[in-house]
């Protein structure tokens, strides 16, 4: 029988409740009502009655307990067993410990896969201002980089800092390098936030968007891909070309990517 509301047993449902209830009471109960509630069968509350087998008996309460707790009582003895075996091992090295440490380590050196996520997890839970790490030497794959910037989610919507280190090999590393590669086209094509609003021009007409649209026409962009990388409309894209055009006193577009490229606009600072 296909169960419609699983549940573990220590929730029963009202349902299951009521008509184990019902068994108990009547010694017995119809399989046909017991449809609704699957879980008094899954969980052996009730069993065939031998004499018909439209019928079910109800497992005494006490049995289904006895039952229940048998394996949980010996999971307890077990970790108790344990939990002794472990004192007792580490009992003769407490009062070492307890003494004046001759040398002191800033860094703790840990071994084992493990052992050093459990620790980086560990730390970064419990990180509030700032992470600072070094990265070993090596390629990282997406699995591994994936891995790595879960790990980081919490503590950076935390507000935490995040400063990373990384050795000269992990330049060839194609899923770093793409990474790498994406930002620093972005970054090149941002505009600062102190910039001024885009459609208030600067002293020299032009405004830090209209820049990045100089630029990819220079590189030989046409409008359509300009507007994709800087996420505006194409039409707000062609807006600016008219006033870089105007600005410039271009009158073809050929001209205009002309007098962008000796204008000298490129080489300024953004204000």
């Amino acid at each position: 029988m296909k169960p419609t509301h699983p549940h573990p047993i220590t929730e029963l449902c009202d349902e299951g409740a009521r008509l184990y209830a019902s068994a108990l009471g009547a010694g017995r109960i119809a399989r046909t009502e017991v449809e609704t509630a699957p879980c008094l069968l899954e969980f052996a509350l009730l069993h065939p009655d031998p004499d018909d087998a439209k019928w079910l008996r109800p497992v005494p309460p006490s049995s289904v307990l006895a039952q229940r707790l048998r394996p949980i009582e010996r999971e307890i003895r077990d970790r108790r067993r344990v939990t002794i075996e472990l004192s007792d091992a580490f009992e003769p090295f407490m009062a070492i410990s307890a003494q004046p440490s001759v040398t002191t380590h800033a860094i703790t050196v840990l071994e084992g896969l493990q052992t050093i996520n459990a620790t980086l997890d560990t730390a970064t839970a419990q990180c509030t201002e700032e992470i600072l790490t070094i990265q070993p030497g090596g390629v990282r794959n997406l699995d591994v980089l994936t891995q790595s910037l879960e790990r980081v989610e919490g503590p950076v919507s935390r507000g935490v800092r995040l400063r990373t280190l990384y050795q000269h090999t992990v330049r060839h590393g194609p899923g770093v390098f793409a990474l790498v590669s994406v930002f620093n086209q972005f970054w090149q094509l941002a505009t600062p936030l102190t910039e001024e609003a885009p459609y208030t021009p600067p002293n020299d007409g032009i405004t830090g968007i209209q820049r990045s649209i100089a630029k990819l026409l220079v590189e030989g962009y046409v409008d359509e891909a300009i507007a994709r990388r800087l996420g505006m409309n194409v039409r707000t894209c062609r807006a600016h070309v008219a006033k870089l055009s105007a600005t410039l006193g271009s009158n073809s577009r050929a001209q205009l990517g002309y007098l962008i490229a000796h204008s000298g606009i490129l080489d300024k600072p953004p204000n």
